[in-house]
């Protein structure tokens, strides 16, 4: 997050601060963008360069300041937007992002027409299936097997839909995920996990895995990961009664 440079203080106007900026602006840098870069140079995003990131200030400097490459500038051309690219504009949701977000207004609207709790799971059960058969094959193999597997590891959970994807929930809730490769055009399957799974480890922790075919090592791990999903005891976490 980029300093506020907040209101002049002690009659200093913006110019006379504007060193005082610059180095805020460096140990954002040193702290947290020059890291990330070392670790993995081939990457380009927005933060290096903090190309066109302005800092509102107040009426001593309606128009704000504009940080370039570290540097600071006191005045921001209107034709300069928020991003890496001057002159790059918001293209908004993927199409695959609007598919899904669909997707999930439809499971609403289905959820809140069936009847009891009983209907509902077999209906949602059967939904799950009949997304896993219209998959593409490779999709479609994996997905099998996942299913199978998180059913027999934790049948506590209960199959879904979650924005087109099977889902597997407890108390409503989603803990995990299968996501087809199709999906969203990716090169791998993901099995993703949500904030609801107790898979703590200390203060990091992977909560996705990349899927390309689900071998019995791959259910094996995917078994053991399932049930201390849904075990709801971790390092850091008191266990739910």
């Amino acid at each position: 997050m980029l300093p506020d440079a907040g209101p002049a203080r002690d009659g200093l106007d913006v110019q006379a601060r504007v060193p005082d900026l610059r180095g805020q602006v460096e140990r954002h840098l040193q702290q947290f963008v020059r890291p990330c870069r070392a670790a993995a140079p081939g990457l380009v995003g927005h933060a290096d360069s903090l190309s066109a990131r302005s800092v509102p200030l107040t009426a001593a400097n309606p128009g704000g300041i504009l940080f370039i490459n570290g540097t600071v500038r006191a005045d921001k051309p209107k034709e300069m937007i928020m991003g890496s690219t001057a002159g790059a504009k918001y293209e908004g949701f993927t199409a695959e992002e609007r598919a899904a977000m669909r997707d999930h207004a439809k499971e609403l609207k289905a959820a809140a027409r069936r009847g009891s709790r009983a209907d509902k799971a077999a209906q949602a059960e059967q939904d799950v299936l009949a997304k896993i058969a219209d998959m593409a094959p490779s999709d479609r193999a994996m997905a099998e097997r996942v299913h199978a597997v998180v059913r027999a590891a934790a049948p506590v959970l209960e199959p879904k839909l979650w924005y087109g994807m099977p889902a597997y929930a407890l108390d409503g809730k989603v803990v995990c995920f299968f996501q087809s490769a199709e999906k969203f055009k990716a090169r791998y399957a993901t099995l993703g996990f949500s904030d609801q799974a107790a898979l703590d480890d200390g203060p990091m922790w992977p909560a996705g895995f990349a899927l390309t075919s689900v071998t019995p090592e791959v259910e094996k791990r995917i078994g053991a990961l399932v049930e201390k999903a849904v075990s709801h005891t971790s390092p850091d976490r008191t266990p739910t009664r």
